[in-house]
């Protein structure tokens, strides 16, 4: 069985794992936003130079400029398609690392628990022990002023205890 201290280990490496996915995916978001953005402006003084150039008020140096902003947005468009493709794989890589964490999170609290039943029940095994000693001495103690042969004359289990003995049910007030 896996321990507590275990899981948890595992459960810390994959919430770092999560973190870096998630880093990593919001990296390469804010790269294709930055070149969208880039695009967007490119774009907009391309759509200024076009209205300049209409009113007639367009100039050598704008239309040069024109051209090199064309070759700049076809460059740019491509690096966005490529950031934003690169999205996809990270995005998948991010939600494996989130789905581990959740999975392992569920498995620390089933582990703990498991632990905590775990202790309880050597515990109940421990006091079941001193139980039936004390019962053995008192029905030694018993033989001892004649009360009979039985157990049950020296000794009467509780309504709690007949309770889980005879019916196999929790006793109603603890």
């Amino acid at each position: 069985m896996t321990t507590v201290n275990e899981t948890a280990a595992r459960l810390a490496s994959a919430k770092l794992r999560a973190e870096e996915a998630t880093d990593a995916l919001n990296a390469a978001q804010n790269r294709a936003d930055a070149l969208a953005s880039k695009v967007a402006n490119a774009r907009a003084r391309q759509q200024a130079i076009t209205n300049a150039r209409l009113e007639g008020e367009g100039t050598e140096a704008e239309t040069a400029e024109f051209a090199a902003l064309s070759g700049d947005i076809e460059m740019l468009t491509g690096m966005h398609n490529e950031a934003t493709e690169s999205l996809q794989p990270l995005g998948r890589a991010a939600l494996a690392a989130g789905n581990d964490v959740l999975m392992l999170t569920q498995a620390l609290e089933r582990v703990t628990a498991e632990e905590k039943y775990q202790a309880i029940a050597a515990r109940t095994a421990e006091i079941e022990a001193l139980l039936c000693k004390a019962i053995t001495l008192q029905f030694e103690a018993g033989q001892a002023i004649g009360r009979g042969p039985l157990i049950s004359n020296s000794w009467r289990m509780t309504s709690g205890l007949d309770r889980i003995v005879r019916v196999n049910a929790l006793p109603e007030s603890v």
